[in-house]
């Protein structure tokens, strides 16, 4: 695999922690949610708010990039991913509901930036191995997955009382982790040879009457 460089490595570790704790959240939410839910229609609520503030961050994410940078952003999440696990972990401690919520939307605030893994790794190879690079990212998805209830697993056995915290602790330590690793990330800010050439900004109306667009939504 000649388009691997040091970037894809330290890309496809940060992708495998940041996946290890999304499906550990998945895992585990909803039956935390059960045990602390004053009602229990509220079981859900925690995995809810991880997908929203996912999906809520997406946007500020991209522009928190565009100002610091890919790599400062993503340490920047790093950090907020660290403490929603750390305000998980007081949560389950003290059996605290509306904490574990906020620490759930914390974390998927945190998944808003690693979104953009994929496109750091199309800019640290050349054109012809965006492809690769790519999918070389989305393997860290694969052993996320496999990391992530294997986290679950440990924490049930090392303490039956309190089954998940020790597997929040241990994401603690795995997304600090995964802040040096991408603070050591080397990404050169795109060139144009020919200003006239650089991409100009375009219109949300004009984007949304794209068929392609609309494709990849809908795909989605």
């Amino acid at each position: 695999m000649q388009f691997l460089n040091r970037n894809l490595l330290l890309l496809f570790g940060a992708q495998m922690v940041f996946v290890s704790g999304s499906v550990l959240l998945v895992t585990v939410g909803g039956i935390a949610g059960h045990q602390l839910a004053p009602n229990p229609s509220l079981a859900t609520l925690p995995v809810a708010l991880m997908v929203i503030g996912t999906a809520s961050a997406t946007v500020p994410a991209a522009l928190i990039m565009q100002r610091l940078g890919r790599r400062w952003g993503f340490v920047l999440a790093t950090v907020i991913a660290a403490s929603g696990s750390g305000l998980a972990t007081l949560a389950l401690q003290q059996s605290q509901f509306w904490f574990f919520c906020l620490a759930t939307a914390l974390v998927g605030a945190s998944l808003g930036f690693s979104q953009q893994f994929r496109f750091a790794a199309a800019e640290s190879v050349g054109i012809d191995h965006v492809s690769h690079a790519v999918s070389f990212i989305l393997l860290g998805s694969i052993a996320g997955a496999f990391l992530g209830p294997e986290l679950v697993a440990q924490s049930a056995a090392a303490d039956s009382n309190q089954p998940y915290v020790q597997a929040f602790v241990w994401l603690i330590g795995l997304y600090l982790a995964a802040g040096v690793l991408l603070a050591n990330l080397k990404i050169a800010a795109p060139q144009a040879s020919d200003p006239s050439a650089a991409a100009q900004p375009v219109q949300l109306r004009v984007l949304l009457s794209r068929p392609m667009f609309l494709t990849a939504v809908m795909a989605g």
